[in-house]
């Protein structure tokens, strides 16, 4: 079921996606006025639409290979050792691990995780602290929250927050260069 469903949410993504883009090239550039093409204000939809459409693409061949992968799976033999590796079990594995087996509220949980976590960074974090310093907090402790739920007592603590932390300053870093020197836009 969870193939099915990413199936069709790959799918809105994609269209979604390309209409994005579509209106973002149908916007005004002010050539006319000798305006730089960098400041046009379709750019940056225009370069978040391509993202959504390749990431939902990305998401319907997924869940395409997944959906194949359970065709094949259903349609073997009972026969079949289990211990023998299939091509079905094969292809679910190739899928990768976004299809795990997991519970309803385990999805609960994460969603709630990151609802709280964006409503505290915008409301506490963003105009009371520097944009870089909120921007690390605010990714260094979802993913590491996140890495807690997902993976429990399964992987070495400090492991799971030197993850975090690469990834936090990454991010950081990332948005303040490119806000800042990209597109020239001051961040509080």
């Amino acid at each position: 079921m969870q193939h099915r469903s990413d199936f069709i949410i790959g799918i809105v993504l994609t269209l979604f996606g390309a209409v994005v883009v579509r209106e973002s090239l149908v916007m005004p550039r002010f050539a006319s006025i000798g305006a730089d093409p960098v400041t046009a204000p379709g750019l940056v939809p225009g370069l978040l639409g391509g993202i959504i459409g390749l990431l939902g693409l990305l998401m319907v061949v997924r869940a395409g290979l997944g959906l194949r992968a359970a065709a094949a799976s259903a349609a073997a033999p009972p026969s079949a050792a289990p211990a023998e590796a299939t091509d079905a079990q094969d292809a679910a594995d190739e899928a990768g691990p976004a299809y795990v087996a997991e519970s309803p509220r385990a999805g609960r949980n994460r969603l709630a995780t990151m609802l709280v976590a964006g409503l505290i960074f915008a409301g506490l974090a963003v105009g009371r602290l520097p944009f870089w310093l909120a921007t690390f907090l605010f990714v260094f402790v979802t993913v590491a929250l996140l890495e807690f739920q997902r993976y429990g007592r399964g992987r070495a603590v400090w492991q799971r927050l030197a993850v975090a932390l690469v990834i936090a300053g990454g991010t950081a870093w990332a948005v303040m260069y490119v806000f800042e020197s990209i597109f020239l836009v001051r961040l509080p």
